[in-house]
């Protein structure tokens, strides 16, 4: 048990220094939003370019799982990675949705395990 804790502690520390520079940029209430590698990358994309978002989640029941992420695929076959330790995914799609709490954009979930 300790050796998967420890294991676990180390592919969190490894994913958070990766990430560690990545920028978000975004509101509901607008059509565009900026992600970047790093503040020299910073791109600015349209929502109503993607085509679609996958949540992939690691096994449990935490919505703020820190091994989740988000793939956005756009239209043009392009996509960015936004990782679950940048921002929530409950707060990430909620950026998706439309006033009445319906997704804009098509949404699918897919659970996996971490170590695959």
């Amino acid at each position: 048990m300790l050796l998967l804790s420890g294991s676990f502690l180390i592919y969190t520390l490894f994913v958070y220094f990766k990430n560690r520079h990545l920028y978000l940029q975004i509101s509901k209430g607008n059509g565009q939003f900026s992600f970047g590698l790093d503040e020299q990358h910073i791109v600015t994309y349209n929502k109503s370019d993607i085509k679609q978002i996958l949540y992939y989640a690691g096994k449990g029941n935490s919505s703020r799982n820190l091994t989740g992420e988000v793939t956005v695929y756009f239209k043009d076959g392009s996509d960015i990675k936004i990782p679950n330790l940048l921002i929530s995914v409950v707060d990430l799609l909620a950026k998706f949705k439309d006033h009445t709490d319906n997704y804009t954009v098509p949404v699918n979930f897919i659970t996996q395990n971490i170590f695959q």
